[in-house]
């Protein structure tokens, strides 16, 4: 943590302009917020550390974003994006039916079967319905004058 501030305070005061590790550290701490987020970016492969638990990582990297501000970071338009796709109700339900019922290939088959067994199924009730309702209404019978 002290290398990182050490850096950030050399680039804020020598090279305002291209502050490379400050962006850094402010797009990490807008995808860090708990162990959890950083359990899977070491999961991905994206962050390493050596810091030995999650949640050490998590309230570091949220401790030096404290006080940044972002000045056109080259990575908001990322973290930005991110954030969106994360709040999409769609990308959030889809998430849930991968993670929940396709998980591993049988049931994500059982899942298909059981979808397309209920589809039948309301399809041949609802047909059913329309038939009984032909055969009760009564038909007119046109008669000549």
């Amino acid at each position: 943590e002290m290398t990182l501030r050490n850096m950030m305070a050399l680039e804020q005061c020598h090279y305002a302009y291209n502050t490379h590790v400050c962006n850094y550290i402010f797009f990490m701490d807008s995808l860090i917020d708990s162990q959890n987020d950083v359990a899977l970016l070491v999961e991905k492969g994206i962050i390493k550390h050596i810091l030995g638990d999650h949640g050490s990582v998590a309230t570091m990297v949220n401790r030096l974003g404290l006080g940044l501000t972002d000045f056109g970071s080259y990575y908001s338009v990322i973290a930005k994006d991110v954030k969106s796709y994360y709040h999409n109700s769609w990308n959030k339900s889809l998430a849930v039916l991968k993670s929940v019922y396709f998980n591993n290939p049988w049931r994500g088959t059982a899942t298909v079967a059981a979808t397309l067994l209920l589809l039948l199924t309301l399809i041949q009730t609802v047909t059913s319905v329309v038939q009984v309702l032909r055969q009760n209404t009564p038909v007119q019978v046109l008669s000549s004058p």
